[in-house]
């Protein structure tokens, strides 16, 4: 069950992250960070195994890379 999760957390962690590539995609900071925290309420029993950090490039371009930790 946990994996399924796991799956679909990081799925949401994609998503966010390839939408800063799209035309139309999230580029605001506080936008992605939002973002990044819905996925977190939906799973939260596996978003406690994660560390995200949020690296801002330029103004606009903001990268959030995530790390599991057991």
């Amino acid at each position: 069950m946990n994996s399924k999760f796991k799956e679909r957390f990081e799925e949401e962690l994609q998503k966010a992250k390839d939408s800063l590539a799209k035309k139309n995609g999230t580029k605001n900071y506080e936008m992605v960070i939002e973002r990044v925290g819905r996925a977190r309420q939906k799973y939260p029993s596996i978003s406690k195994c994660y560390v995200i950090e949020y690296i801002q490039e330029n103004k606009l371009g903001l990268t959030p890379v995530h790390h599991f930790q057991n």
